[in-house]
């Protein structure tokens, strides 16, 4: 099974196989990259419907070649995971 994801506006489409007995591709269409980086394997970014990169995911996301590329994963939020434990941590201790 093959799943491919697209984010158009923001550009991802991506492919993963999770059960070749069925030989199936699923499209997936997403503008949430951590979620695309989490369910493909590979990616293929998109501006104004034109693919200007793809690759493996892992490829993508640790070295784009495309200014474009670079700035999507630029915008995409990142989590303090230090200070949310230091924040539940403290809660708990309350």
């Amino acid at each position: 099974m093959r799943l491919v994801a697209s984010l158009y506006t923001v550009g991802t489409a991506r492919t993963r196989t999770h059960d070749l007995e069925f030989e199936l591709t699923y499209v997936f269409i997403s503008h949430d990259l951590s979620v695309v980086r989490y369910i493909a394997d590979d990616v293929m970014v998109m501006y104004y419907g034109e693919a200007v990169e793809y690759g493996s995911r892992d490829e993508v996301f640790a070295d784009p070649k495309r200014s474009y590329t670079r700035t999507l994963f630029a915008a995409t939020p990142r989590a303090d995971v230090a200070s949310i434990k230091a924040r539940l941590a403290k809660k708990k201790a309350a």
